[in-house]
């Protein structure tokens, strides 16, 4: 078969739908982001219909406790259906099995295969009695020269959205940041929203189209998550820069933190380093690569279509 004639949907998650729609078209298989029924139908929108139908396969990105109607449409139309688990999606998925005391039915009766992004989530879903292979979701940012630490160390946090921001460790990064007051925090993603209390050396950026910018400025990013059993892209690229890592989850070549005191004296020794993170940068240089997941990805598509 042609990998090139798979013609992909890809929806789910906004960003990664955007970005692995983008890597499919890259190497050279048909993939289209798709905006969603509601939004095509509210905006009289036929190409994203036209595409659907000519369509093969669904690749959904982030598992969702009910099925989006787009499933129930591909089944019909006899199309292959790919659910990709990203790592918070799971939480869902474990609050569902505590109220309903089983898996959501649609995942034998509507999905054809299911994929995560690491071997750690790969595990946990297997906890759940979900059986997955591994397609790592890898931002092309990763590719990117070491750049020399600033002349003036900074941090850079991230959170998702004003509404999430406990989730990312909100309490835990103003700890850190109160405590060293001459450094520069650096938080993109979201608002201040309604911290109302941060302290000056915060800076919340939100939306930010050019990371390259920022990283350019930071000596060191903070990750201090509820739940990470996915695969930070923030982290990488960071590690991908010479930037050091501190993270409350074991991660090679990062610094793991979990109380306020590890997190200053890590902090403080990596804003201290005089030359960049080599050991992290060549780790993600040859252990990451989007490319090579998105052949592994059209094999998994061909065994699907034939």
């Amino acid at each position: 078969m042609n990998k090139a004639s798979f013609h992909v949907i890809v929806a789910g998650n906004p960003r990664w739908a955007k970005m692995l729609s983008g890597e499919l078209c890259e190497m050279g298989v048909g993939g289209y982001n798709h905006p969603g029924l509601r939004d095509s139908l509210r905006h009289f929108k036929l190409d994203p219909l036209r595409k659907f139908l000519s369509a093969k396969i669904l690749h959904w990105v982030y598992a969702p406790t009910s099925p989006p109607r787009l499933f129930g449409m591909a089944k019909q139309l006899n199309k292959k259906v790919v659910l990709h688990w990203i790592g918070s999606d799971v939480l869902d998925f474990r609050d569902y099995i505590s109220s309903h005391r089983c898996l959501p039915g649609y995942l034998t009766r509507l999905v054809d295969v299911c994929l995560a992004v690491c071997p750690g989530l790969q595990e946990e879903l297997k906890s759940l009695g979900i059986h997955t292979r591994i397609i790592k979701l890898i931002s092309p940012k990763i590719e990117a020269d070491i750049q020399k630490l600033p002349d003036k160390p900074a941090v850079l946090v991230y959170f998702s959205g004003e509404s999430r921001q406990e989730f990312y460790g909100c309490s835990y990064i103003l700890s850190l940041a109160r405590k060293l007051p001459d450094i520069p925090f650096y938080v993109v993603g979201s608002g201040r929203g309604k911290l109302t209390n941060a302290p000056a050396n915060m800076s919340f950026l939100g939306e930010v189209a050019d990371m390259e910018s920022i990283y350019r400025r930071i000596s060191v990013h903070i990750r201090f998550t509820e739940h990470d059993a996915g695969q930070p892209s923030m982290v990488l690229e960071s590690l991908a820069r010479g930037r050091y890592v501190l993270f409350n989850h074991a991660f090679p070549h990062t610094t793991k933190v979990t109380t306020i005191q590890d997190g200053i004296t890590a902090l403080k020794k990596a804003l201290s380093a005089t030359t960049t993170n080599l050991e992290g940068a060549a780790y993600v240089r040859e252990n990451f690569s989007w490319q090579h997941e998105i052949e592994k990805l059209k094999d998994i598509y061909t065994e699907l279509l034939t």
